[in-house]
């Protein structure tokens, strides 16, 4: 197992022992949910306005309808649920006093940051495959196209990724400057 291995592993027991990213998901999943819920509950209302207008079988699109607006809404919700789980990465060393013994290790420090950045990207593709159920239950009652939905997971997580990076970066200077004072 390589040292990086090592500290994902050690990431993920501390994530999946607390019940902080339990917490963050049901709030994450229940929002997502929600929305989606509004987001069909439109469409089929549009769709049942437009039927009685033209007394024929209303034709929406549904990747426009529900999805876009559900990833915009997305976008706004992981700007307040990632940094939850990133302040922890390393203040949490610093409250068990294992920081300086994780830097004195014969770990590196690229290994250290990346341990922890895969340890919190692999919790928020968790969360975010999650949310893949609610393409896949709509696709039993409905038909769209399946490109721009799987695009815009793609965009979500890359996004997700690049927010997660900077909430690490910003948890770890913020943790050096706590240890120069």
């Amino acid at each position: 197992m390589t040292p990086a291995q090592a500290i994902i592993a050690k990431e993920l027991r501390s994530f999946f022992v607390s019940p902080v990213v339990y917490v963050i998901g049901a709030i994450f999943l229940a929002v997502v949910g929600l929305m989606s819920y509004q987001a069909v509950a439109n469409a089929s209302n549009q769709a049942l306005r437009l039927m009685q207008l033209q007394n024929t079988h209303a034709q929406l699109n549904l990747n426009e309808m529900i999805f876009r607006p559900l990833f915009q809404s997305m976008n706004l919700i992981l700007m307040i649920i990632l940094p939850l789980l990133t302040m922890r990465l390393f203040a949490e060393e610093r409250k068990l006093r294992t920081f300086e013994l994780l830097l004195t290790s014969p770990i590196g420090v690229n290994e250290i940051v990346s341990g922890k950045f895969l340890s919190v990207l692999i919790v928020y593709a968790g969360l975010l495959s999650l949310t893949g159920l609610i393409p896949l239950t709509l696709s039993a009652y409905a038909t769209f196209d399946w490109n721009p939905i799987l695009l815009g997971y793609l965009a979500l997580f890359l996004q997700g990724a690049l927010m997660l990076s900077i909430g690490l970066f910003r948890s770890e200077e913020h943790t050096s400057e706590l240890q120069s004072h």
